[in-house]
């Protein structure tokens, strides 16, 4: 999935508190999305380094490293080092768990993104795809097997964008990215008719 979907997705988790009646404050928002988008901070290692590794095989995407995050930000949090500004610490503020609960949720929801390529091959929707998220590393025999098989180059942006144009994740990732829009759309009308 491209960066926009996993914001679009991350937006929608930040709005989940709002079924309940609760506002999110944008720190709030952008940390949820934050969330959503820090495993693939793992390409800047691969663009530093040169890497010859495919990303999605290194640990920012795994499971492990999302409860290993969460509960890093959580220790911050509750130390009080992360701050709202003038609005008092989130150690006070009641949405600590509600923040960590819904940023484990973006950077699963990420993941969940990522593997969608595969469970669309799986359900003979798509007539290729490979298992890109091990959901049990490090115990995963499967992860030391694609670590030995996969290839870490990627068809050139072109050819990588007629072929991606033409998948059906193309058109979930789009659908993704609208309804988000839309979602933003209505809130963003709703606090303006209230100002």
């Amino acid at each position: 999935m491209l960066p926009t979907a996993h914001i679009a997705l991350s937006y929608l988790i930040s709005q989940i508190p709002t079924l309940f009646g609760k506002r999110l404050s944008w720190r709030e928002v952008f940390f949820i999305i934050f969330c959503g988008v820090l495993p693939d901070f793992d390409l800047i290692y691969i663009y530093l380094f040169k890497a010859q590794i495919y990303h999605h095989l290194l640990p920012t995407h795994t499971p492990a490293f999302a409860v290993g995050v969460v509960l890093g930000f959580y220790v911050l949090f509750r130390m009080g080092r992360v701050n709202r500004g003038n609005k008092g610490d989130w150690r006070n503020s009641g949405n600590t768990r509600t923040l960590i609960a819904l940023g484990l949720v973006a950077i699963l929801g990420h993941l969940v993104l990522d593997d969608t390529y595969y469970w669309l091959y799986l359900l003979g929707i798509t007539e290729s795809g490979k298992k890109e998220i091990f959901w049990l590393y490090p115990f995963s025999k499967a992860y030391n097997l694609a670590l030995a098989t996969y290839t870490p180059f990627r068809d050139p942006p072109l050819v990588f964008l007629a072929k991606y144009v033409e998948h059906p994740i193309f058109i979930i990732e789009n659908a993704l990215v609208l309804f988000a829009s839309i979602v933003f759309l209505k809130n963003e009308i709703s606090k303006r008719s209230k100002n």
